[in-house]
């Protein structure tokens, strides 16, 4: 996953994307990877709202400061079918 986010376009601090596990993992980051298996309910535990309706298939947003920026943000919450759990 990490390869395929650093291969789409908006790699740079000001539109960039991340995956995050359900329970707040980072999985890949398109624009600093070593944020991976770091967690952002360490740095932001509202967060845990948006993983949990995500991971329950709903879409949100949300406004705030950008943990990998600092500056404001819109931040989008999309469910992702990673197909991990299929065999």
């Amino acid at each position: 996953f990490q390869t395929l986010l650093e291969q789409e376009v908006g790699t740079d601090t000001n539109d960039y994307k991340a995956l995050f596990s359900s329970v707040g993992v980072v999985i890949a980051h398109s624009s600093n990877p070593e944020r991976l298996m770091s967690n952002i309910l360490d740095t932001d535990a509202q967060m845990k709202e948006h993983l949990d309706n995500a991971a329950s298939g709903k879409e949100g947003e949300t406004k705030g400061d950008s943990y990998t920026t600092g500056e404001k943000s819109v931040m989008i919450f999309t469910p992702v079918d990673t197909h991990t759990d299929k065999h």
